[in-house]
């Protein structure tokens, strides 16, 4: 299987994903990520070597001034209202055609779109395909709306249906989940994993020697047992779906 993935040009829209990106790798997919091609070189070294990048589209600071500029709003005191433009509008608007063209050609079996990203959802309903909502953390019921209503207009005006996600990938653990928040798809639980550089990459780190080391400790573990999926378990399902 051929597996999209599509976020926002930043690390924090990105580097949540790489545990997918990894275990969908390591479970035989062809795997690529459409972003801006303004973080290519900055983020590409973060990821696995196989990836391949598919880049189109602007930079935060472009696609904000942009808004801004359309709305009069305060790009350093954004209302959801702004976000949604942001987001849903003006990133859109910069690079959404081309990174359709480029996802045709590229031809993926399957979109997994992080949660302010609304390009990825575009290339699906192009392509006819499902597509997967990944999210990185605490849900923002009122800035995903505005998102979504933003890229509507975008949607419509490239006469493009976009149908809902087939699912929800959730490494939020439920005790710290926005309790307003409620999904209308199914909610896929991931078990939440730090980002890893790749073990080519050298790092340099000062020996401590002033304090011993703190002890072990999650604050990721759920309160309750909520039966949880790994990436990896995630990405073997969609393999044993696609044969």
């Amino acid at each position: 299987m051929r597996i999209l993935f599509s976020a926002t040009p930043a690390y924090g829209h990105i580097l949540p994903l790489a545990p997918l990106m990894h275990a969908a790798g390591e479970a035989g997919h062809a795997v690529a990520l459409t972003t801006s091609p303004g973080i290519r070189s900055k983020i590409g070294p973060e990821l696995a070597t196989e990836l391949e990048f598919l880049t189109a589209g602007a930079m935060p600071m472009e696609f904000s001034e942009d808004a801004a500029r359309r709305t009069g709003a305060d790009p350093f005191h954004p209302s959801p209202e702004l976000i949604g433009e942001i987001f849903g509008g003006s990133r859109v608007d910069l690079g959404g055609v081309d990174t359709i063209a480029l996802a045709s050609t590229w031809a993926p079996d399957l979109v997994v779109s992080e949660a302010f990203d609304a390009i990825g959802p575009m290339v699906a309903a192009d392509r006819g395909i499902a597509w997967y909502r990944a999210g990185f953390g605490p849900a923002t019921p009122t800035v995903l709306a505005e998102i979504e209503r933003a890229a509507a207009t975008r949607y419509h005006d490239a006469e493009l249906n976009v149908a809902a996600p087939h699912g929800y990938l959730d490494p939020c653990p439920a005790p710290m989940q926005d309790p307003e928040w409620s999904s209308d798809v199914p909610v896929l639980p991931l078990r939440a994993q730090a980002h890893r550089r790749r073990r080519d990459m050298a790092v340099e780190l000062r020996p401590s020697t002033t304090r011993p080391n703190p002890p072990h400790w999650s604050p990721w573990a759920p309160s309750s047992p909520i039966p949880r999926c790994s990436p990896r378990r995630w990405a073997r399902s969609r393999a044993t779906t696609s044969t």
